[in-house]
């Protein structure tokens, strides 16, 4: 009899009940063992660096550094493991970071589990994939084989730290809170948080949590 070749997985969310769901959904596939699970940034990318799976499952809605700092640290060492964002938020300035670092898919959790798999297996294969409300947000390159976003937003300027720093803000963490979930200075925060505050042309914490709530940058 042949033998099956699976596809192994690392789950990355936050919220323990999916974790051990999907896990559990998963493993039940004939083509896919779930190999590792984590609940912060930090922990996605200790595990993935010991197991060296081929897809990483990772959701938008991390503790720690965060989602984009971690999928560029894995993309320096790890280049041949494909990326899949699985998240609630479907703001088109997170879709343009995540094409930016280069994640191989983006899928909303509003799918059903059908397409969470057909999605596992396309990224596995080198195929991008995209749920259909965030596709049509996106254009398509033919030539250069790529895609971007079809509408301009001001927060895709910023850097995906810049980005992470300005998620944290808006959910309330003080600067020192913020330095210690980045391992960053206070200092270095304090920077980030003028340069974005001078790209949105935001003045002040309130609005800053307004602008990251209406541009679903942040879940409500």
């Amino acid at each position: 009899m042949e033998t099956v070749s699976k596809i192994r997985v690392v789950l990355v969310d936050s919220q323990q009940l999916m974790l051990e769901c999907l896990r559990d959904r998963l493993n039940s596939e004939l083509t896919i063992n779930v190999v590792g699970t984590a609940a912060n940034s930090d922990d996605g990318v200790r595990v993935v660096d010991e197991l060296l799976p081929d897809v990483v499952v990772v959701d938008m809605e991390l503790p720690g550094r965060g989602v984009f700092e971690s999928i560029n640290d894995l993309r320096t060492r790890h280049r041949q493991i494909k990326i899949l964002i699985l998240t609630s938020l479907q703001s088109d300035i997170l879709l343009a970071h995540a094409i930016q670092v280069k994640a191989n898919g983006y899928v909303l959790k509003t799918e059903p589990l059908s397409v969470v798999i057909a999605s596992i297996h396309a990224v596995a294969e080198g195929r991008p994939v995209f749920s259909d409300p965030v596709r049509s947000r996106l254009d398509f390159d033919s030539e250069q084989n790529s895609y971007s976003l079809k509408t301009n937003q001001a927060a895709a300027d910023l850097t995906a730290r810049q980005l992470e720093v300005l998620r944290h803000l808006a959910r309330g963490a003080s600067v020192k809170e913020v330095a210690k979930l980045m391992h960053l200075s206070q200092k270095s925060v304090d920077s980030h948080k003028y340069r974005i505050m001078n790209k949105l042309g935001i003045h002040d914490r309130v609005d800053l949590t307004r602008y990251a709530i209406r541009e679903q940058i942040i879940e409500a």
